[in-house]
C-alpha cells in the first residue's frame, strides 16, 4: 500500500507570498510551520505534535522538530526542551548538521553531553514529578536546573553582549540567527518537501 502524500497543496505563488521576513513579534520559521503543516489539512494533529507522522518528508519533520525545539528554547532555555521533548533531543544534533551549523550543532552535542552525564539524576527527577505534591512539575524542573548548568548554550543560542577587543560594550549575534536564516533557506530551497500542485 503506497503512503499517502501529507504535503500541502499550494501553488508556487502561495508558497512564494509565505512572509520570509522577520516582523515584529513573527519569526519565519512560525509563518513556514503555520503555512506549510497546522494549516495542512494532510497531516493530522498527533503528527503535528510529535514531528513523526508517517509518511512525512523530511523537510517535514525538520521542520516541525527545530520549531518544537526553538520555541522551547526561546521559553525556558535548552535544559526546558530536555525535560519537556527528551524524545527529540537526540534528533536535533543530525537536523543541526543536515542544515550545515557545525557551530551550533557542536555546542548542542557539548550540552546533550552533559546531559548524559548526570542522565540517571535528570530522569529521577522527571520520574518524580508526577509522584510529588505541590506543583510536582515546577519543583522537579528546578531541582533538574540546578543538576545541569547550560546557561553557556542559551547564551551561545541567544547571542550576548561583551567586551571587544578595543574594550566595547558590543553584542554578539547568537547561533539562533544562524539557525533561522538557514531553516528558511532550507524550506524555500526544497520546495516539494512541503508542496504539491
Amino acid at each position: 500500500m503506497a503512503e499517502a502524500d501529507r504535503r500541502r497543496v499550494m501553488t508556487d505563488a502561495e508558497f512564494d507570498a509565505i512572509p520570509a521576513e522577520y516582523a515584529e513579534f513573527e519569526s519565519p520559521v512560525d509563518n513556514y510551520y503555520d503555512a506549510l503543516i497546522l494549516s495542512n489539512g494532510r497531516i493530522g494533529e498527533a503528527a503535528s505534535l510529535d514531528g513523526l507522522g508517517e509518511g512525512l518528508t523530511a523537510g517535514q519533520q525538520m521542520l516541525i522538530q527545530v520549531r518544537r525545539f526553538e520555541r522551547q528554547v526561546m521559553n525556558g532555555g535548552v535544559a526546558q526542551f530536555f525535560w519537556n521533548c527528551d524524545g527529540f533531543a537526540p534528533d536535533m544534533a543530525e537536523w543541526f548538521g543536515a542544515l550545515g551549523l557545525t557551530d551550533l550543532r557542536a555546542s548542542y552535542e557539548r550540552a546533550l553531553g552533559e546531559l548524559a552525564g548526570d542522565e540517571g539524576r535528570w530522569l529521577a527527577l522527571r520520574a518524580e514529578r508526577s509522584c510529588s505534591g505541590g506543583n510536582p512539575m515546577l519543583e522537579a524542573f528546578q531541582q533538574a536546573l540546578e543538576l545541569l548548568d547550560l546557561e553557556w548554550f542559551d547564551d551561545d543560542y541567544f547571542g550576548r553582549h561583551r567586551y571587544n577587543e578595543r574594550g566595547e560594550w558590543v553584542f554578539s549575534p547568537g547561533l539562533r540567527d544562524a539557525l533561522r536564516a538557514r531553516l528558511v533557506e532550507y524550506v524555500r530551497d526544497h520546495r516539494a518537501e512541503f508542496i504539491t500542485g
